[in-house]
Formats: C-alpha cells, structure tokens, sequence
C-alpha cells in the first residue's frame, strides 16, 4: 500500500483535492482512468471517506473528474485542458502544465491610493491605502506574463502589509496568500478580456516589441462573503501563452 499522505493547515478536504488534482495534471491519473474507490482513497491518504466524497465532489465541479453511477469516478477529458480559461489557476502551474520551469521576478511593491477607477472596484474609499504588486512570471527565464496585483488595507492590516513590503516574495502564490495569512480566501473572481498594445501595457517590457498585441485580462477576486478582495491585471505579450476554455449550454429549456 502507498504510505499514507500527511494532511494539515488546510482543511483535509482541500488537501485532498490538491493532492488529486496534481496526480490528474501529472498523469498518475490518465484520462478516462477510473479512480480508486472511496474507501480505498480514504485508507491511503488516512482521511474519512465523507472528506473523500467532499474533494470529488469539488473536483467534479471543476470539471477534472466525472462520475458514473454504480461504477466510479473518472478522470475527465477536460482534464487535459493546460490553460483552463474558465478557472482561476495559478500561473506557475499554468506555465509548468505547458513544459515549462516557472519563476517569478518582483517588479516593485509599495502602497497607493487608489484612483477613482480603481477604488471603486474594490469598493472602497479613494483615500483607502491599497498594495500595488507587479511582478514578471517566466518560463524557463522568458517572460511570459506581466502581472499587477492590488490589495486593499482592509484586507491585509498591518503586520502583513509591512511583511510584504519586506518581503515580497509572501504574496506568493496569491490564493494562499490571501487565505492565510490574510485570512480572505478567493472564492471567485469575474474576469474581463480585450487586447492591447505591449506598450499600453504599462511595464518596461524592453525585450519586446511595443506595438505588439497582447492579451489583458482584468479580473476581480471576491471572497465568501461577495467583498472584492484583489484585483489583479495582467498580461500576456504575442503568442506565448495560449488559452482554452469550455462553453457549456444552459440545461434549462430555451423559451421562444
């Protein structure tokens, strides 16, 4: 038998469905493979099968597994799916699903006030002090997308904010970030998409030519309670990234 699989920190459904997942993305767990039962789940990774039940579900739900009633649970086509657009992914998995070493160099951190624009996306005021990080993520050394994130105060307090200003590094990876030490856990974010010039990008991007196209998605984090908790905008300069995402239609019946 497989030695047992330490849960803790996070809840044990959520380590769970970590640990799934990487075993999907890495092929452990091959498309259309049916997975071990829920019984044998629970035995190896020393969790009760109501956790088990609760992380496939979770992973059903973000369209890695399906199941078949009466026979198991399957790894989905879907799975296969590198830069799933419709998730929110963290993008050193992004760039590690596409072959690739990822590594992250920090631009600048400070504290702002927030324009009109902005404060009023966070729902906040505009005198409320917000974090500004940018920063590059590379693939094998290569830049590939440019990110900006900006956090309201409320969100942080003091002793995190001064961490971070200290060092930067803490604010990686974001959704944990967030969850702890912040304690606000991203629960969705609503994302809008348009193309845009390398140049209006707002980064010194030497390496690349300025007028060309690049996609910008600017997105809004929302926490359990519907508060906007990160906005994060960031870009992605010719061809270096590419991205699918699953159109599904509506299961209610169309009226006319």
């Amino acid at each position: 038998m497989p030695n047992a699989v330490r849960v803790h920190k996070r809840t044990a459904a959520q380590q769970v469905v970590e640990i799934l997942a990487d075993r999907i993305r890495c092929g452990e767990y091959a498309v259309e493979m049916r997975l071990p039962s829920e019984d044998g789940l629970a035995e190896e990774l020393g969790v009760s099968r109501t956790t088990i039940r609760s992380a496939l579900d979770v992973l059903a739900a973000q369209h890695l597994v399906f199941r078949r009633h009466g026979v198991g649970t399957f790894v989905s086509n879907l799975s296969r799916i590198a830069n799933p657009l419709n998730q929110a992914v963290l993008f050193q998995d992004l760039i590690r699903a596409n072959g690739h070493e990822p590594g992250i160099q920090w631009l600048s951190t400070q504290v702002i006030q927030p324009d009109a624009a902005l404060a009023k996306l966070l729902q906040i005021p505009a005198d409320h002090p917000t974090l500004e990080v940018r920063k590059v993520f590379t693939a094998d050394g290569e830049p590939v997308i440019y990110c900006a994130n900006y956090i309201p105060f409320w969100v942080l307090g003091s002793s995190v904010l001064e961490q971070v200003i200290a060092d930067p590094t803490t604010e990686e990876p974001l959704f944990g970030f967030l969850e702890s030490p912040c304690g606000h856990r991203a629960v969705y974010f609503v994302a809008t998409l348009c193309p845009e010039r390398v140049a209006d990008a707002g980064f010194e991007i030497s390496s690349i030519d300025p007028g060309l196209p690049a996609l910008k998605i600017d997105e809004i984090g929302y926490d359990e309670r519907e508060r906007p908790v990160v906005r994060s905008i960031h870009h992605y300069p010719g061809q270096r990234m590419n991205f699918v995402f699953v159109r599904r239609f509506n299961s209610a019946p169309l009226s006319f």
